[in-house]
């Protein structure tokens, strides 16, 4: 949106109260990308993650209506908490419990960092190696495999990872420090290292 470019989604929000309804559509334009790839990566179901974005945005909408966004400054952040709070409530109604799965090719990319494959062989050992690292994830609980998702594959600083689980900095160092751990130890049991 023309008129919104150079406002904060803090700024866009209070224009969506306002009665602004493009400001909604710029908001939804800047964020919609980074919030389907974060609930892609927790489902790794594409019509889950459908239906938990397009549920997600209705929250949204009804708690700024509500008036229960106070100019947090993170906008992306609470939809990224209000989206793993829907997860968590589905998850918990269905009794069973869904692993937090990525894809090969992310898997990849967080291992790779950027870095170029040097021959054919570098890309397989890399491929055998992240097939190796989904497998150790989906071991790890759920809690300690969710903060090495935001972190790698999403990016994400500690401090947002605390603020999005609503725990504290120190736990989400915990919980990296244990998932990297307990990698660590069922990676040697299967002679990975």
């Amino acid at each position: 949106m023309k008129g919104y470019a150079n406002c904060s989604d803090d700024m866009l929000v209070q224009a969506y109260m306002e009665g602004k309804d493009s400001a909604f559509d710029e908001l939804l334009a800047r964020n919609q990308q980074q919030l389907f790839d974060f609930i892609l990566a927790l489902t790794r179901d594409k019509d889950k993650a459908d239906d938990l974005f397009q549920e997600t945005f209705i929250r949204a909408i009804v708690k700024m209506k509500d008036g229960q966004y106070f100019n947090q400054g993170k906008f992306l952040y609470w939809l990224m908490r209000i989206a793993r709070n829907l997860l968590i409530d589905d998850v918990r109604k269905q009794k069973k419990g869904q692993a937090v799965n990525i894809s090969d090719d992310e898997l990849l990319t967080v291992i790779d960092c950027g870095h170029p494959y040097k021959s054919r062989e570098d890309m397989l050992v890399a491929e055998e190696l992240s097939g190796h690292m989904r497998q150790l994830m989906d071991l790890l609980p759920d809690e300690q495999r969710e903060v090495v998702l935001m972190r790698y594959y999403q990016g994400l600083q500690f401090k947002d990872i605390a603020e999005i689980t609503n725990v504290s900095i120190n736990t989400s160092l915990g919980r990296m420090r244990y998932a990297i751990r307990n990698m660590r130890r069922m990676a040697k049991r299967i002679n990975l290292i």
